[in-house]
């Protein structure tokens, strides 16, 4: 395998002594831009290869996916939001993450929850200092209106708040990250009602080879 080739044009030759071999096929991936310093991942028919910079970007088929060192990783912000109408009435949960403060990353993996499924994305580890945000609401109207609000996660803290380090007694906070797209596509920690509540089962994660 070549690695950082200097931006140009190329020719690719191929010769033969005498008689003609086998057929074959010649593959190549030169989506990413160049002077990578860590391949991190490249699929077998090379149709998905992920690259690391010195600067700590990261790179996926020429999408710009994330900065392991806190910069331009304003598009990694995140919100679930539900809400349900009912007879004048309404009930309303939402989660939020921003200002993403990252510990590590993973390798490549396959990723399937009842929220959101991909089939190439990476587990991006979060770190003390992201913003995180709970807030849950209901409301009937009626002779007897009643409304309910709280901001109070599930670790029984008011929110918008940081991620502290005594958060981390309870696991990691993972957030998924699809790497074709580059987009967040769901937060999987004991953070997340859902989860932490049973509502919805636990991920599935596999590792890509």
């Amino acid at each position: 395998m070549l690695i950082n080739i200097p931006a140009g044009d190329y020719a690719l030759g191929v010769l033969s002594k005498g008689t003609l071999g086998d057929s074959y096929t010649i593959q190549m991936n030169a989506s990413n831009p160049a002077n990578f310093n860590e391949a991190l991942y490249i699929s077998q028919d090379l149709t998905k290869f992920v690259a690391k910079y010195s600067d700590g970007s990261l790179y996926s088929n020429g999408q710009y996916v994330l900065n392991v060192n806190g910069i331009n990783n304003e598009h990694l912000n995140w919100e679930r939001k539900y809400y349900f109408s009912y007879n004048g009435g309404y009930s309303q949960r939402t989660h939020s993450l921003s200002d993403i403060k990252i510990s590590s990353i993973s390798s490549p993996i396959s990723y399937s929850s009842n929220y959101a499924s991909s089939d190439f994305a990476i587990m991006v580890y979060l770190d003390v200092g992201t913003l995180f945000t709970y807030h849950e609401s209901q409301y009937q109207s009626g002779p007897n209106p009643y409304y309910y609000s709280s901001f109070v996660d599930t670790l029984g803290k008011e929110t918008p708040r940081r991620l502290e380090a005594d958060d981390f007694n309870y696991g990691d906070h993972i957030l998924i990250v699809d790497l074709t797209t580059g987009k967040s596509i769901d937060f999987f920690s004991v953070l997340n009602f859902y989860y932490a509540s049973g509502v919805e089962p636990l991920p599935s994660i596999d590792y890509l080879e």
